[in-house]
């Protein structure tokens, strides 16, 4: 006789090791490769003069450059989700009217 409880135990063994196996962290090969000196810290011990949290003046400037070119793209897609806000209102406007034919 085929017992039902054990079918429940079977499966919540199943469950509780796949998900043990979700919470191991997974670290990609490449994040050990080199040893961690002065060179490779992320925080280094004494600060650069010639960067600014990381970044050197020309990585700034392409930064900014690039910050400006976002906003120019937001002013266009709201435009554009404007004008289309503004069609539609228009065609449906023209619809109930009678003017567009239906």
């Amino acid at each position: 006789m085929h017992n039902e409880a054990d079918d429940y135990k079977m499966i919540d063994r199943a469950a509780g090791v796949a998900f043990s196996n979700l919470q191991r962290p997974v670290v990609p090969a490449w994040v050990n490769k080199e040893p961690i000196t002065d060179d490779t810290r992320f925080w280094p011990t004494e600060p650069d003069p010639e960067t600014f949290n990381g970044l050197s003046a020309e990585g700034w400037e392409y930064l900014l450059k690039l910050e400006r070119d976002a906003r120019k793209l937001q002013g266009l897609a709201l435009f554009l989700g404007g004008l289309l806000v503004l069609f539609t209102t228009v065609a449906v406007i023209m619809y109930q009217a009678g003017w567009i034919i239906h």
